[in-house]
């Protein structure tokens, strides 16, 4: 026989008492498992993560760090340096409100949502995980921004309708003529969750009385996803405490624009126009600046020039000028955006020499990475400029 499932008729309770039936190890370290004959912790199942809270037995309360199903047997497990045998001994249990009535708000505001896909795409919620800070959804189709917003705003209209949520066990006779989503095939006795006009799905966890306590859900993430979309949403509390960090963060960065909110988009793409101009005009002076330098290169046989030029057309254009004038390899470093060691870009160029002679002794001296043909090789290295100049003034055995 089964754990008995007190969450199932009593999902706004917070405490309970319960005869201890065993109590063995878990196998971990100070770790037991302890088995009721009945709990109001619901277990991780059906995509839901575990309740939260306390078991007290024989005076010493210990936290229930995971709660485990099997074979209809629900499995609590605690921490302590030893354990009796307590067969018989009552438990009194204490769940985390806070997180079971997240829980619920978040598992109600799902089944509403996936109702409304599946009425109006056909869709199915073929994968779905309720953790304690986010919850996915998998629909084997796809849902355009426009169709995830108007579902969002419909899935928002229901819960404000304050429509009952009904969780029973339909007999066999009644179950047998419903029409009822679930994500897969279940034995024994099926609970069935029901909100009027919206949805009707297989479901083992703990819900709200009615929509309007889910208070609010929003859409924070959509991707594709094996050939469908994936969703991630947020409701009740959770959805207000991400509001209220994206409008005060949005805020901030209001002020630090001098700026309202409402204009940020505006300010930043007019920043981001001014800097990307800002950056082609710079890229034309350093271009401007690297061909000048070129030129005053000393008439030496193997020569380099560093820049923070990054333009990989400009860098080959200058150096293809350089090795007109220098009779062995010509190279220009250009320095990367690093945190930590100075590193580099580099192309070199020879009319005479094999490039790639140059890039296997970066390799070798530097671990660098890069390779080419023999007129020319390109690559990333990373090493301070004194000691590149100095490899580059030592390739005469090229």
């Amino acid at each position: 026989m089964g754990t008995k499932k007190l969450y199932d008729d009593h999902p706004y309770e917070t405490e309970f008492e319960a005869k201890v039936l065993t109590i063995t190890s878990s196998g971990e370290e100070k770790g037991w498992n302890v088995v009721l004959d009945q709990t109001l912790f619901f277990p991780e199942e059906g995509g839901q993560t575990p309740d939260r809270g306390s078991l007290v037995i024989g005076g010493i309360t210990y936290e229930v760090e995971d709660v485990s199903i099997q074979d209809g047997i629900i499995t609590h497990q605690i921490r302590s340096e030893q354990a009796k045998e307590p067969e018989g001994e009552t438990a009194k249990g204490r769940i985390l409100w806070s997180h079971r009535y997240s829980n619920m708000q978040n598992h109600t505001g799902e089944h509403i949502f996936s109702g409304l896909v599946h009425a109006a795409k056909g869709y199915d919620n073929v994968g779905f995980h309720l953790s304690d800070h986010i919850v996915t959804m998998d629909y084997n189709g796809v849902l355009t921004e426009e169709e995830i917003q108007a579902f969002t705003a419909k899935a928002n209209e229901v819960i404000a309708a304050n429509l009952p949520v009904i969780c029973a066990y339909p007999a066999d006779e009644e179950l047998a003529k419903m029409e009822y989503r679930s994500k897969k095939e279940v034995e024994g006795a099926v609970r069935i969750v029901t909100i009027s006009g919206v949805d009707c799905c297989a479901c083992c966890a703990p819900h709200v009385r009615t929509t309007a306590e889910v208070g609010l859900l929003m859409v924070v993430g959509s991707q594709n996803y094996k050939g469908g979309t994936r969703l991630s949403i947020l409701c009740g509390q959770r959805a207000v405490e991400d509001y209220r960090k994206k409008h005060a963060m949005l805020s901030l960065v209001g002020r630090q624009l001098s700026t309202n909110w409402e204009n940020i988009f505006q300010t930043v793409d007019k920043l981001k126009s001014e800097r990307d101009n800002f950056k082609y005009r710079s890229a034309q002076l350093s271009a401007k600046l690297l061909e000048i330098e070129a030129k005053e290169l000393p008439r030496e046989r193997d020569v380099c020039l560093f820049t923070d030029c990054n333009d990989r057309n400009v860098l080959q254009r200058v150096v293809n000028k350089m090795k007109e004038e220098h009779s062995g390899i010509s190279v220009i470093f250009s320095r990367k955006e690093s945190d930590g060691e100075e590193e580099y870009t580099y192309v070199a160029s020879s009319l005479t020499k094999d490039c790639r002679l140059f890039s296997e002794k970066l390799k070798k001296i530097f671990q660098a990475k890069g390779g080419g043909k023999s007129e020319m090789v390109q690559g990333s290295v990373v090493a301070s400029k004194e000691t590149l100049e100095n490899c580059v003034k030592n390739l005469n055995i090229l």
